[in-house]
């Protein structure tokens, strides 16, 4: 049951801020479309990194790295992504 407020918490704070912060509520869609693609895309790194180094190795690299690469890397690939769904819209 947390795991479902969880994800219901992050959904409704993701619609607010792309709402009011970003001006593309129009876009929402295309945005959590991008979300999800990205999030299963990245299911066989996840799935590589923990048969190599474990699950906990795993855990903390995704708490600890993949935040900061994300910042970096993934923010620009989302950005563009999301830039050409909604021009193609």
């Amino acid at each position: 049951m947390s795991l479902a407020l969880n994800v219901q918490f992050v959904q409704a704070n993701l619609a607010l801020y792309v709402k009011y912060v970003t001006g593309l509520g129009d876009h929402f869609q295309y945005i959590i479309i991008v979300v999800l693609l990205c999030s299963v895309l990245s299911m066989p790194l996840w799935q590589y990194l923990i048969v190599k180094f474990g699950k906990k190795t795993a855990f903390y690299c995704g708490i600890w790295v993949c935040p900061c690469v994300m910042c970096v890397c993934g923010g620009c690939v989302c950005v563009a992504l999301t830039t050409t769904l909604v021009s193609a819209a």
